[in-house]
C-alpha cells in the first residue's frame, strides 16, 4: 500500500515500528522472499498496548512490511 493512500497517523506508527526491524531485510531467505512478494507473510503479533491503542499490529520478520488494524505498509 502506499504511504499518502493511508490513514496518517498509521502510516507514520507503521514506519517507526518498521525501524526497529530493519535489520530483517539483512538476512533474507530466497523463499520466505518470494512468499513475502505472494503476500504470504509469516506475521508474528507481539504485544504493543503499553505504546499504543491499536488493536491489531503485526509484523513479518521476514521483509520490512507491518500490518495495523488489516491494511499492510512496506
Amino acid at each position: 500500500m502506499l504511504w499518502h493512500d493511508a490513514h496518517p497517523d498509521e502510516a507514520q506508527l507503521a514506519r517507526s515500528l518498521q525501524r526497529m526491524w530493519s535489520d530483517a531485510e539483512v538476512d533474507r531467505n530466497p523463499l520466505r522472499a518470494l512468499m513475502c512478494w505472494l503476500g504470504l507473510h509469516l506475521w508474528l503479533q507481539p504485544d504493543y498496548t503499553a505504546f499504543t491503542r491499536r488493536n491489531s499490529i503485526r509484523f513479518c520478520p521476514a521483509c520490512s512490511s507491518v500490518q495495523i488494524n488489516g491494511r499492510v505498509y512496506r
